[in-house]
Formats: structure tokens, sequence, C-alpha cells
């Protein structure tokens, strides 16, 4: 399992340009071991998220249903044991269920726990608490303790605090402020392709979310094979992708993605979207112009130059 590290570049620095990818930490065979970044092992971690004043990168490690931590060359378990379940707790005593989504926001993480239809979140001294959702799938807003997700993948806090979620099951974009949960975008179980304002826009299957530095939040549609903006009052516009399901570079809705997933705001003015059935890392700017900056589309692990380098399924 590899993370770009150019991917992690683009956080600390502005830059625009990518030339190499390198295994950040792990391997190609699947476990659960903490230790050395290159002895390391994860099992489908899908998102990521990094505390800019530490330097500590988090990891959804999914499959081992987990929670990791990266500092200081070291690769630890901040919660979880590698048990599915569903419990809140210390550290190790918690419990997750595929969790997929991640963010740091002012000393906490927060996890969509994408199994238990759930949103998670850790302190800084370890310790997970629900922060929404009452575990049925299912549709229903309200206050948070009760609210129903259906197979949450991402979440994203805005830069007041905001909490966003990528509702896959529901084709909906969710919003948790002061102890409520609201539909901020889409129609609840209402897949399609449509932009407009709130309910009156539709997703299919939305999977990974990013802010830029005016908070306006862009997500991966990905079935619809496009990534969309939603402005702060809920208006939903095309940034960039055709809906054919292809690897072509260009301009807006002359451009096209094989089901972009998960993405990550590059500071220099653009997202970083990973191409899941593509196999390659793609860019697009807020003027909707796309790039592909690294994989070749082939499946494989291979690092090296960004025109060489491989990727299998990038989340």
């Amino acid at each position: 399992i590899t993370i770009c590290y150019s991917l992690f570049a683009a956080l600390q620095m502005e830059a625009q340009y990518y030339s190499v990818v390198d295994t950040y930490a792990g391997e190609s065979s699947t476990g659960l071991l903490d230790g050395p970044l290159e002895t390391a092992l994860f099992d489908q971690p899908y998102s990521l998220d990094y505390d800019p004043a530490t330097g500590a990168i988090y990891v959804a490690d999914a499959y081992n249903h987990c929670i990791r931590k990266i500092l200081n060359g070291m690769v630890t378990t901040l919660a979880g044991n590698g048990e599915q379940g569903d419990a809140n707790g210390q550290g190790a005593s918690a419990r997750f269920y595929l969790p997929t989504g991640i963010d740091f926001n002012n000393g906490y993480v927060y996890v969509s726990d994408n199994g238990n239809n759930k949103i998670k979140r850790i302190d800084s001294g370890g310790q997970v608490t629900t922060f929404a959702g009452s575990g049925t799938p299912g549709w229903g807003d309200g206050a948070a303790s009760s609210a129903q997700f259906r197979n949450p993948t991402e979440v994203r806090v805005n830069s007041t605090g905001i909490v966003f979620v990528a509702d896959y099951g529901n084709h909906t974009i969710r919003r948790i402020e002061g102890g409520m949960v609201s539909t901020h975008a889409g129609d609840p179980g209402s897949a399609g392709d449509m932009l407009g304002l709130g309910n009156a826009a539709r997703f299919n299957s939305p999977t990974g979310m990013a802010f830029d530095d005016n908070d306006n939040l862009y997500v991966a549609d990905q079935v619809n094979c496009k990534v969309k903006g939603i402005a702060p009052d809920g208006t939903v516009s095309l940034l960039a992708g055709s809906g054919s399901e292809s690897t072509v570079n260009g301009t807006g809705a002359a451009a096209s993605f094989m089901r972009p997933t998960y993405m990550g705001w590059d500071p220099s003015g653009a997202l970083m979207v990973g191409e899941w059935a593509g196999n390659v890392i793609r860019r697009v700017t807020l003027n909707g112009v796309v790039n592909t900056v690294a994989g070749t589309g082939a499946a494989g692990y291979v690092d090296g130059p960004v025109g060489e380098a491989q990727f299998n399924a990038p989340y």
C-alpha cells in the first residue's frame, strides 16, 4: 500500500509541478503493523489528512478498521485495534467498521465510520466519541444523535468548524452544525446528475471532498465522473467533467474522469484528485483545467518519474 509523497509535498509548500512519485509509508503487502515507515503495513488506506502544526499525518486504514498516525518516521495506531465493531472509547478499545474518511481540524480527528453509518471524533488523547449518527442506515436530518446516514465516505471541516459529510448511499452532501444535521445539497435517495441550489441538485455516489481557501466545497461525484463545486449557500456547479468515463485532459466539460474518488487541496490553487478507475492522479484548477500529473493509467506499483509511475485504484 503506497502513499504518493508528492501529495504531501503539495500540502507543505506551494508546489505547482510534480516530478517524482515515492513510497512514503507501507509496502506492497497488506496487514496491520506499526513501526518505521518502510516496514509498516496498511490494508486499503482510503483517506488521509495532516496536522500542519506537528506534521502528523492521519490515515483512515479502512480494512484494518482503525485510524493510523504517521509522525517522525514512525507509524502508530491511534484508535482501533484491527477488529471490526462499533464502540467509543480510548485508543485500542475503540472500534470502527470500514473508516473511509478523515479530517484533522482544531485538535480533533473526524472520521467517516462508513460501515457503522456514523461520524466519529477523536480528541488529542485518543478518546473516540460519536459525533453524529444513530448507526441505523437511512436518511434523517435533525439532532446529531438521532440523524441517519447511509455509508458516509468522507468528512471535511470548514474554517468555521462546520462539518460536511459525503453521504454516499444517500447521494447527498450533509452538514453538521450546532449539534444538528441537515442536507446541504442533493435529494436524499435520488441518484442523478443535476446542478442547482440545495436539494434541486443531484449526485450519484459522492465520494471525496475538499475545501479551497475561501470555504468553497468541491465534490468528487464518482459515478457521474465529474468534479462539482458547492458555494457556501449550497449552489452546485460543474467544475470539470463531461460525464464520460475516460481519462481526458481539458477544461471544464471537455475533460473526463474515470471514477474520481478522494481529493485534496493543493495550496498553489488546485485540487488533487485520485482517479480510482483510471489509476492516475489528476490536478484540477479552479478554472476547471484538468491535467494528469502522475500515473500511466496501467494498474501497478511503480515509483519514479510521474510519467512512469503506476498506481492501483488510488483513493
